[in-house]
């Protein structure tokens, strides 16, 4: 086992001895700077005369009015129509697995997103974990042709040592020089390819332990319309549905009302609102398209990045959470959503009473 791979497994075992015993009232602080942002930490020292503590993400003894963010964004960008109004309500959710989308459902802050956005997808497990074992397969091929090359060079070898004292002294330096050129040729090639599989292995195992670290991730980052960036927790995670719940204090936040259940009919018009490929609070028009085993269907466009973030009505309501895409090569494909009345369900005991 090399020095990488040893630190790494080090590494992974502070991170979960730490995680399992850390005690259950330790405190972690947070504050607000001038421009409006909020600070974590857990470091007491040198905390300002406001700070406020948490316990596992509650606050406690708040202090101080909430910064208004909806009156900030409305200031900002004034809206003109609902679905502008809207895209006010959605925000970029960066963690360790990638970038996604998301939208706020309360005024205090709770934010609904995918649980792929913040956490690997089954299928990306498997594909890493089939990656992995196609890449061992690989090398141990290799390897054994190595093997085998230099099996016959040894055979090689004692036959020229044999044939020694029978051959003339020219041949016999002539044939040993090829011999040598073959060996150093194939040390160089096994060289080059230990060194190679080493690299990759490194890099495989890298990624295995960032994805780790990135699964058991509690804050994330937020970027609001107007790209500031605010720290959220993670409140909760669904075991059923592709959906996370996360949360921002400290802030009066701008919230999307939920639409009536089949308010919108087949071919109304309906609004994808997110980040796809690393664009800013981008807009997609297209229409309903029907239900399929509990998604709502539409041709709006939908890309990596969009997921989390909602499907809106011209109203400005939220029908559903964007989730995936189905893509075929006949056609674009059609973009299917959570129905929103499923995710709140889904969270009811963290949103109950909220506004």
């Amino acid at each position: 086992m090399n020095v990488a791979a040893c630190f790494r497994i080090i590494v992974w075992a502070l991170v979960f001895t730490v995680a399992v015993s850390m005690p259950s009232a330790a405190k972690i602080y947070k504050y607000q700077r001038s421009d409006g942002t909020w600070v974590f930490t857990d470091d007491p020292g040198e905390l300002p005369e406001d700070a406020q503590t948490l316990y596992g993400g509650g606050v406690s003894g708040l202090q101080g009015p909430a910064v208004d963010l909806t009156a900030r964004l409305t200031e900002r960008f004034r809206p003109r129509t609902d679905v502008e109004r809207a895209t006010l309500a959605t925000v970029v959710v960066q963690s360790g697995v990638g970038r996604g989308s998301g939208f706020f459902v309360s005024e205090e802050g709770h934010i609904l997103t995918n649980r792929h956005v913040i956490r690997t997808p089954e299928s990306k497990k498997k594909f890493m974990e089939k990656r992995g074992e196609q890449v061992e397969m690989k090398i141990s091929e290799y390897e054994k042709k190595i093997a085998a090359e230099q099996q016959r060079l040894d055979v090689a070898k004692e036959e020229l040592e044999s044939y020694r004292g029978r051959l003339h002294p020219r041949s016999y330096t002539r044939k040993k020089a090829e011999f040598e050129a073959h060996q150093q040729d194939l040390d160089h090639r096994k060289a080059k390819f230990e060194a190679e599989a080493d690299r990759i292995r490194d890099q495989l195992g890298d990624e295995e332990y960032q994805d780790r670290i990135a699964n058991i991730e509690r804050y994330f980052t937020v970027l609001l319309a107007d790209r500031s960036e605010l720290r959220a927790y993670l409140v909760a995670v669904s075991d059923r549905m592709d959906l996370a719940l996360l949360k921002i204090d400290g802030h009066r936040t701008p919230k999307l009302a939920p639409a009536a259940p089949y308010s919108v009919p087949t071919g109304g018009r309906v609004y994808a609102i997110g980040n796809p490929i690393a664009l800013h609070h981008s807009v997609s028009q297209g229409v309903l398209s029907g239900y399929e085993q509990g998604y709502i269907k539409t041709d709006a466009k939908i890309y990596p990045g969009n997921s989390g973030g909602p499907l809106v009505s011209e109203g400005g309501k939220v029908l559903g959470v964007n989730t995936f895409k189905k893509l075929t090569r006949q056609y674009e494909g059609l973009g299917f959503a959570i129905p929103v009345q499923a995710a709140l369900k889904e969270f009811g005991r963290y949103l109950d009473g909220v506004n």
